[in-house]
């Protein structure tokens, strides 16, 4: 055990830089609004981060030593004070004082201070529900992750000040300090208080002294629209669910802390633009299944904002209590404030008994995924289930999630039964041809982004993958949606001007240079960086004032090693080679595990001529991220240039191994393949279509049984000419005549 002088002098550091001004707007709000700060108390907002005390500790620290998965800690108290004595991932142990507790339910975590004036997330978790559902114990949150991972407790993902603070205190600012690593965090509050949602209240607090008779009525001087009370929902006779609502400022308000995004300023409390301060994650494979059904972890709002409920005006508080954060109504109750009992809460509708799990609206319309190994979050997407659709695309459906002895294909028959003309989504369909690389997939995502009738997040999805159809159609599209002015539109419509060529994608995005806010001109000076060298002198002037704004975007960045690798690729487009290679070199050194970084550092040392360099680089990467699947395809590429064959197809077959559904990956392994073995070419690249559904990979296995006169040309080319038609199939086959 180490615990010298050095450490706790280290500690005293790093709370001296978190000491804080209190709030004391959220004390005097209670004056007023008793009862809304009455159901605030207790509530996960109001717990969302406290001082550690016996009070705010549901954790056992009676002294247990742990050892799971070969990570071992003891956790033990002394008097109202608690430690951890934990493995720093370096071979030393040390004893580490919990400083703040982080959430409550279903899991606490615990808070320690480190070097630099950072915070950390211990790496063992407190499973705060009742025994009988096999809570009331110690877990390894991240067992999986090894000193090398970004998500090992004493690296960036697990650091408070650049992950988590945002959301867990008011009025937070990071502070950071590149030229120190340090970090110089100030926050107003601990938790989430009246002015994390509510903005800055002295202007409502003066209005608020003010005699009643110089009130404006329907004006209480507040810096945030959050208000929707249910009765401004109107009813139509004939229609089974309410419509046509005012919108207000609330989701976003919400989202700050609700949503997948990555934060690229600190927020004020006076003022607030969610679209300035974040960028929201949009919906790719990696997040959501091609149905817009929640995969990975997205905190409700992405999901949400995909939803015909929240294109009608439903918000948050429609549900929500928002300052209990408790469920406002039962259901089914809940869901009848805005649909017709008669036509919903039936056995008619659901085909389940009454009042059983299946007639639950939640079990069909907000399927659950457990996160965090304890955490049930629930799909707010809302979507009308479609198991028939969901066996054709290999989605979950809420039918086999609860009936798990039973198939798809019988679920997708029992809603033929139930719902026979029940219609298909269309974004589902689209997003699966755009995964699938589909070629005749780019108009009609073209079309769709234009339609005003999809969810604006629809709509936004579906442009962003226009990227990978740069054509007429497309570029219409992304016009369009930048004259809208809509942020998600036009975010999106700039992501996808990255898959045109420099003169176009200049055209494309010069309106947002000239008239965009300066988030969207940093966002488009971003998407220009690739082919800067390809401006014209007076395009690289013009576009000089959005480089400072994205330097400037950037900077906010630098306590991680993605903002430190874009840096990099900033000054780069400008010409300073050796600055940019020391940002790659900085990215690397405090994020070893984000692969990223290698990736542009030895694309920049092969440009500058030094293959053997570029090869050690990744190398490097790989030792350090065996995981990244990305390294593992440019390190074989490396070393086919390096005339290394045998290890350049061990690690291209990693790359493929560790990301099965890259078409990329697997045609460049297949192509590999072929001087070896051209029956495993062929073989590995028939597979590569069945699993990812992309018709060039099909082409390419057909083009090897061609070129090398195999015998399952024959039926290659058939299954092919299924899914690409004749005509270019008769014109491979005119290449390489062979009867098979």
């Amino acid at each position: 055990m180490r615990k010298g002088a050095g450490g706790w002098i280290g500690l005293l550091w790093c709370l001296m830089a978190l000491l804080a001004r209190p709030s004391m707007a959220n004390e005097r709000c209670q004056d007023c609004h008793r009862a809304q700060w009455q159901a605030w108390q207790d509530s996960h907002h109001q717990q969302a981060m406290m001082e550690a005390n016996s009070a705010s500790v549901l954790g056992q620290f009676d002294g247990q030593t742990l050892d799971q998965q070969g990570f071992a800690a003891r956790l033990y108290q002394q008097q109202d004070q608690y430690f951890a004595l934990l493995s720093d991932g370096r071979g030393q142990s040390q004893v580490y004082r919990i400083l703040y507790t982080f959430g409550v339910y279903p899991l606490q975590q615990y808070l320690v201070a480190l070097p630099g004036g950072r915070l950390q997330l211990i790496p063992f978790a407190w499973d705060a529900r009742p025994s009988e559902q096999g809570g009331q114990r110690w877990f390894l949150l991240h067992p999986e992750q090894g000193p090398a991972d970004p998500f090992y407790w004493t690296n960036p993902g697990q650091n408070w000040n650049s992950t988590c603070a945002d959301c867990h205190v008011t009025g937070f600012t990071k502070g950071y300090d590149p030229g120190k690593h340090s970090f110089d965090s100030q926050y107003q509050a601990l938790g989430v208080t009246c002015e994390a949602c509510h903005g800055d209240t002295s202007e409502h607090q003066r209005w608020a002294r003010q005699d009643s008779e110089s009130r404006q009525a329907g004006d209480a001087k507040l810096a945030r629209n959050l208000a929707k009370p249910v009765s401004h929902w109107q009813w139509q006779q004939g229609r089974a669910t309410a419509s046509a609502i005012n919108p207000s400022d609330q989701v976003l308000v919400c989202a700050q802390c609700h949503s997948r995004r990555r934060q690229v300023a600190d927020v004020s409390t006076a003022e607030y633009d969610f679209h300035r301060a974040y960028r929201l994650n949009r919906i790719s494979p990696a997040l959501y299944y091609a149905d817009g059904q929640v995969r990975d972890e997205n905190y409700v709002v992405g999901s949400f904002m995909l939803s015909r409920m929240h294109q009608q005006g439903v918000v948050c508080s429609h549900c929500h209590q928002p300052h209990s954060t408790e469920l406002k109504l039962p259901e089914p109750q809940l869901c009848l404030q805005c649909h017709q009992q008669g036509d919903y809460d039936s056995p008619a509708h659901h085909h389940h008994p009454a009042g059983s799990a299946g007639a639950q609206c939640t079990g069909c319309h907000m399927p659950k995924t457990t996160y965090m190994q304890v955490d049930d979050r629930r799909d707010h997407s809302l979507q009308i289930p479609n198991p028939v659709q969901a066996a054709q695309l290999g989605t979950p459906d809420p039918c086999t999630r609860c009936h798990i002895e039973q198939t798809p294909q019988w679920a997708a028959s029992q809603s033929k039964r139930w719902w026979p003309s029940l219609a298909p989504s269309p974004y589902a369909e689209l997003f699966d041809q755009a995964r699938r690389q589909r070629p005749e997939a780019g108009d009609p995502l073209a079309l769709f982004a234009q339609d005003a009738n999809h969810p604006v997040m629809q709509r936004a999805a579906v442009l962003s993958r226009l990227a990978a159809y740069p054509g007429v159609n497309s570029a219409f599209a992304i016009k369009r949606a930048m004259q809208t002015g809509e942020p998600l539109l036009v975010d999106a419509a700039i992501e996808a001007s990255s898959g045109f060529h420099a003169e176009d994608r200049w055209r494309l995005l010069a309106p947002v240079l000239a008239a965009g806010n300066d988030r969207q001109q940093a966002a488009a000076a971003q998407s220009l960086l690739p082919v800067f060298a390809q401006l014209t002198a007076q395009q690289q002037r013009t576009l000089a004032p959005a480089l400072n704004r994205l330097e400037t975007e950037l900077s906010y960045q630098l306590d991680r090693g993605a903002g430190m690798t874009l840096m990099g690729d900033l000054v780069q487009a400008k010409g300073d080679m050796d600055q940019a290679q020391s940002w790659y070199q900085r990215a690397i050194e405090r994020e070893p595990g984000f692969e990223v970084s290698y990736l542009h550092l030895a694309e920049l040392q092969r440009a500058q001529g030094s293959e053997a360099k570029a090869l050690n680089t990744l190398t490097q990467g790989r030792k350090a991220q065996p995981k990244g699947a990305s390294l593992a395809h440019a390190h074989g590429l490396a070393l086919i240039r390096a005339g290394q064959g045998s290890a350049a197809l061990s690690a291209l077959r990693d790359a493929v191994a560790l990301a099965p559904q890259s078409g990329r990956y697997r045609y460049v392994y297949g192509l590999a393949l072929e001087p070896e073995s051209p029956k495993l070419a062929y073989r590995s690249l028939q597979e590569g279509f069945v699993v990812t559904g992309q018709p060039r990979l099909l082409y390419s296995a057909c083009e090897i049984a061609l070129r090398n006169r195999l015998s399952e040309a024959k039926v290659c080319l058939f299954h092919l000419t299924e899914q690409i038609g004749t005509e270019p199939v008769a014109e491979l086959q005119a290449r390489y005549p062979f009867s098979g």
